[in-house]
C-alpha cells in the first residue's frame, strides 16, 4: 500500500504572531519548524506507523448476495443497498406464496367440478349413438370407473379418428384430459350434464356438437382461467427472486470493487517534540 503523509505544523502562536504580537513579524524557530515537519513524504507499501487500509473480496461480497440479495451489500457496509435488495427479496417471495397458493386451490376446485360435472360415459353414450354402429369381434366390457358395460378405449380412439375429430380422449384423467374437455366443445361438449345433445348435427357425414358453452363448461372455464392467472403471477414473482440474486450480486461487487479504489483520507491532529516542548501538528494521510 502507498502513502502519502502531508504534515502541517499548527504552531498556534509562533507562526503567525512573533513574540511581539505583530502579524508582520515571524518566529525564526517556528518557520524553521515548519521547513522541517511541512512536507510529502512517500512511503513504501506498509510503513511502519501506516495502518493498512483493509480491503473487502468482491468475490466474496458477489456470493454472499447472490445466495442472500443484500448480504454483499451488508459487507460492503452499504446499508441502504442491503435493505432494499433484501426487501425486495422478502416481497418477491411473498408474491410466490400467495399466487402459487391461489392458483393451487382454484386448480383443486376446478378438477373436483369436473369431475362431477363432466362425464366420460356421457361422452363414450354420445359417440355411440351418432350413428348406430357395432365393431364385429368386438365385445363390450364391464368398466367400473364408469359404472356399466362400455367398448374398451382403443375403440372409442378410433371412432373418434373415422369421425374426423382431431382429439382423442385420454384414458387417465391427466392434464390433457381436464384441457380437452372444456377447451373443445364441438366434441367434448356433449358430456357435460347440462349439454343438449339434441344440437348433435351430420355435416357430409361428419357429426359434430353444435352447442355453445354451458353454464357449467363456462364455470370450469373461468376457474381453470383464475388458476391459470395466479400460476402465471406466481411465476412472474420468481422470475423477480432470481433477478434479484443477479443484480444484487453484481451490485455488491461493482461497491466493494469501488470502495477498495476510492481514495481514503484520513487526518488528525499529533503532538511532536521540538526543542523540548510540545507542538501541535496536522497530519493527513492518503491511502489508495
Amino acid at each position: 500500500m502507498k502513502a502519502i503523509t502531508v504534515i502541517l505544523v499548527l504552531a498556534m502562536a509562533g507562526f503567525a504572531f512573533g513574540q511581539s504580537g505583530n502579524i508582520f513579524d515571524y518566529n525564526q524557530d517556528a518557520f524553521q519548524l515548519t521547513q522541517k515537519y511541512t512536507q510529502v513524504n512517500q512511503a513504501p507499501d506498509d510503513p511502519a506507523g501506516v495502518s493498512p487500509v483493509e480491503k473487502k473480496s468482491p468475490g466474496k461480497a458477489l456470493l454472499l448476495s447472490a445466495i442472500i440479495p443484500g448480504a454483499g451489500e451488508l459487507y460492503a457496509e452499504s446499508y441502504l443497498k442491503a435493505i432494499l435488495f433484501f426487501g425486495i427479496e422478502i416481497g418477491a417471495w411473498t408474491g410466490v406464496a400467495i399466487y402459487q397458493a391461489e392458483g393451487n386451490d382454484k386448480e383443486d376446485q376446478f378438477l373436483e367440478y369436473a369431475d362431477y360435472h363432466w362425464s366420460q360415459g356421457q361422452y363414450w353414450g354420445w359417440l355411440e349413438t351418432l350413428e348406430s354402429w357395432t365393431t364385429p369381434g368386438v365385445e363390450k366390457e364391464w368398466n367400473p370407473d364408469l359404472g356399466g358395460e362400455y367398448y374398451p378405449y382403443n375403440i372409442y380412439n378410433q371412432f373418434e379418428n373415422d369421425n374426423g375429430f382431431t382429439h382423442n380422449l385420454p384414458a387417465t384423467q391427466n392434464q390433457q384430459y381436464y384441457e380437452m374437455i372444456g377447451k373443445y366443445m364441438t366434441q367434448f361438449g356433449p358430456g357435460w350434464d347440462d349439454a343438449d345433445l339434441d344440437l348433435t348435427i351430420n355435416d357430409d357425414n361428419f357429426y359434430f356438437w353444435d352447442g355453445d358453452y354451458t353454464l357449467s363448461s363456462e364455470y370450469y372455464m373461468d376457474l381453470r382461467y383464475k388458476s391459470n392467472q395466479a400460476l402465471d403471477k406466481a411465476a412472474y414473482f420468481f422470475q423477480a427472486v432470481m433477478l434479484n440474486h443477479v443484480l444484487s450480486a453484481l451490485d455488491a461487487g461493482f461497491t466493494v470493487r469501488l470502495k477498495n479504489r476510492k481514495l481514503e483520507t484520513a487526518m488528525n491532529i499529533v503532538p511532536q517534540n521540538y526543542q523540548g516542548g510540545p507542538v501541535a501538528m496536522g497530519t493527513i494521510t492518503i491511502n489508495w
